[in-house]
């Protein structure tokens, strides 16, 4: 017989600034018991000097809206930064923007969806047994990383179909990313 989980079935992401110190496992450690949680793992890296943004995912429910709504924030931010960053890039500097790299984000396709999906699913698997985080922030960062870069540049040369297009790919991503984690966390 398989041993019971101790703790509550709760679901969703909390975005966390980790400081610089501790690993992102301690991390997750560490709001597992906060938060009284049964499962819980990763999206980011391993590495005790790395700073910055780390997403922790939980379980099947979670209802703390006030939660959420941080965790949106934060996401947020973090896309609306390379967003910003991407786009004063198309306004200040004459880039050539139809490479093949670039044309491959101008819209939705099975490709993208499949990129999230595995992106999701794999980082949710690494950071649950504890794979090097390195590997969980590349899969994240293949899928939400380019289109969002993408976005800005398009914006940024007032190309706005383009730029639609490559939002729509963004959100496809993050959708993919988030309901292919939750399947690892659930299952």
């Amino acid at each position: 017989m398989a041993r019971q989980r101790k703790g509550r079935d709760i679901s969703g992401w909390l975005i966390i600034d980790k400081p610089l110190g501790i690993t992102s496992a301690a991390l997750v450690n560490k709001a597992k018991w906060a938060l009284g949680a049964k499962k819980a793992g990763h999206a980011g890296t391993l590495d005790p000097e790395a700073t910055g943004l780390l997403a922790l995912a939980f379980g099947s429910t979670l209802g703390d809206a006030a939660l959420i709504r941080r965790s949106l924030m934060s996401a947020s931010s973090g896309i609306g930064l390379a967003l910003a960053l991407s786009f004063g890039a198309g306004v200040l500097f004459p880039l050539d923007v139809e490479t093949q790299e670039i044309t491959s984000r101008l819209g939705v396709g099975l490709d993208g969806l499949l990129v999230a999906i595995a992106s999701g699913a794999a980082g949710a698997l690494a950071a649950s047994r504890g794979t090097p985080g390195a590997l969980v922030g590349v899969m994240v960062a293949v899928a939400i990383l380019p289109p969002t870069t993408v976005v800005g540049l398009m914006l940024g040369q007032g190309r706005i179909m383009d730029a639609w297009g490559a939002l729509q790919l963004l959100g496809l991503n993050i959708a993919g990313l988030q309901l292919a984690a939750q399947a690892v966390f659930v299952a």
